[in-house]
């Protein structure tokens, strides 16, 4: 049954419109809040159903120390957190919080017992379809959800909520480009490697119209490991071909209407990195975090004039995420937790590349391309459940090729 909670997570999750209520926006709580609220119920549903399954159906297995360990991390930091609120039930608008992060490693061990590959693969085509499906019709055509019918379905015929968004960059049902983006890099390759370029064709329209850079250079980054194993695999070429001339056309737009040379999004980030490293430091390297969503608190939000020569306008503006998942990983939960995280990545990633299997090698440079974004975005509760489900199905996918007896 485990399909069954990637098509959950990856299609009725990213059903996501646009409302805007005039009472609800008063308390600070946005048109992401409410979806991000509605994931949140539907993860912690599949995660609680999982976890019995595990109790009752499951066998232990020593590659459950590493998701296990990490829980452990992330409970202890929201619980021993000065901010205990925000840390558990997270951020408003992201609503990433110690309860969402704690289903994570859930998912991951549910996938180690009980995945399928071929019935996570068609769960994770639907996705696709879907994103894709509002991502470029909105593009093409404006708002999916702004049709009178489904209009009327969304805001259950009630006047007083309103509809409204932007088409441009493309945001499909994620709420920000940078985390369709993350969406993409983590899925691209899984479709590239099985060759099925009809889906590469759909994440290619909406990597490139995203409009994020971090997605172009882990797409690229990802396919310099995997295209040069076959010359017939370079038709795999053909996408980045199309995103750097998408990314040197845009550029070459910027530069023509305000002729400055800098880059924003990239001023932006080092921006925050470097002023993140002085709330890291103070962790000492077995410490626990600061706990989850809590950055915000600790950001220093008054160099204005930091802010301004970054890019941003510097009023009226809060640093929220250090756009770094690794970064914040850290902060959140302490270094433990991210060489946790890296570890079971790296022993997945190496395992895979030693094996010559296709449905590993598509779950490997999948990783392969969500940990490249990650160093230039966040994880987010939209997309990252579908990232962990799919590292444990690929740690069960190695255990079908060379089953170990002592587990």
């Amino acid at each position: 049954m485990i399909y069954l909670l990637v098509a959950f997570i990856a299609v009725v999750m990213h059903i996501q419109p646009v409302l805007v209520n005039t009472e609800i926006t008063r308390f600070y709580i946005t048109y992401w809040e409410f979806w991000c609220y509605w994931k949140n119920v539907l993860l912690f549903t599949c995660a609680a159903f999982i976890f019995l399954k595990l109790i009752f159906k499951a066998k232990p297995k020593w590659v459950w120390c590493f998701p296990i360990l990490y829980l452990i991390e992330v409970y202890l930091s929201c619980y021993f957190s000065e901010y205990p609120n925000i840390a558990w039930n997270g951020y408003y608008n992201y609503r990433e919080g110690g309860y969402s992060i704690l289903c994570y490693p859930i998912l991951m061990i549910g996938a180690m017992s009980f995945a399928d590959y071929k019935k996570i693969s068609i769960a994770i085509k639907i996705s696709v379809l879907c994103v894709g499906f509002c991502g470029i019709s909105s593009y093409l055509f404006g708002q999916f959800y702004n049709f009178p019918i489904i209009k009327q379905l969304i805001t259950g015929f009630n006047p007083q909520f309103q509809l409204s968004g932007s088409t441009r960059p493309i945001m499909s049902t994620l709420m920000n480009a940078n985390h369709l983006g993350l969406y993409c890099s983590l899925l691209m390759p899984f479709f590239m490697v099985k060759k099925q370029y009809f889906f590469v064709v759909i994440l290619l329209f909406l990597t490139i119209g995203c409009e994020s850079r971090a997605a172009w250079l882990s797409v690229f980054l990802t396919c310099v490991w995997f295209v040069p194993s076959k010359k017939k695999d370079a038709l795999a070429l053909i996408p980045l071909l199309l995103i750097f001339h998408s990314e040197i056309f845009h550029k070459f737009e910027n530069w023509k209407s305000d002729f400055r040379l800098e880059d924003k999004a990239l001023s932006g980030r080092i921006y925050i990195w470097k002023n993140t490293m002085p709330l890291i430091n103070r962790n000492e390297m077995f410490s626990l975090g600061k706990g989850s969503s809590t950055f915000s608190l600790y950001f220093n939000q008054y160099d204005v004039e930091g802010l301004r020569r970054a890019g941003w306008s510097g009023d009226h503006t809060i640093i929220d995420r250090p756009h770094n998942m690794y970064l914040q990983m850290i902060h959140a939960s302490g270094w433990i937790s991210c060489f946790l995280f890296l570890t079971m990545n790296l022993i997945f990633l190496l395992s895979a590349f030693f094996i010559g299997d296709k449905r590993v090698y598509s779950i490997a440079f999948s990783v392969l391309g969500f940990l490249i974004c990650g160093f230039f975005t966040d994880s987010m509760v939209g997309v990252s459940p579908i990232y962990w489900v799919l590292l444990g199905t690929g740690y069960k996918c190695l255990e079908n090729i060379n089953p170990d007896p002592s587990t």
